[in-house]
């Protein structure tokens, strides 16, 4: 039998879909854009090749984005590789997105 710190390592080294919020996948996005600013000039070539808008992304990547955009979060989850469906939970008073994702092999 696995324990349970030998489970949740297992989980998540699986290909298993997991559902995430808006906010966890902004910083999956954000950590990945950090990793590829780190040289110098790649971010902007990586976004004319994806056909993004490079001012947009930079706001992302530095916190300042102000505008909720879940087709956008989902179009770079995508581009990233993770296979993304977006769902939408209609609370008593607010609306949620929930996104499913799945990293590609």
């Amino acid at each position: 039998m696995l324990s349970f710190r030998r489970y949740t390592k297992f989980f998540y080294m699986s290909n298993a879909p997991q559902i995430k919020t808006y906010s966890q996948c902004m910083v999956l996005i954000v950590d990945h854009l950090k990793e590829i600013a780190q040289k110098h000039g790649a971010l902007k070539r990586w976004c004319r090749i994806h056909g993004l808008d490079y001012p947009v992304i930079i706001k992302i990547k530095n916190g300042n984005m102000k505008y909720y955009l879940p087709q956008l979060v989902e179009r770079l989850m995508e581009i990233i590789g993770y296979d993304v469906s977006l769902s939408r939970n209609y609370l008593n008073d607010r609306t949620e997105d929930i996104y499913t994702i799945r990293k590609r092999s």
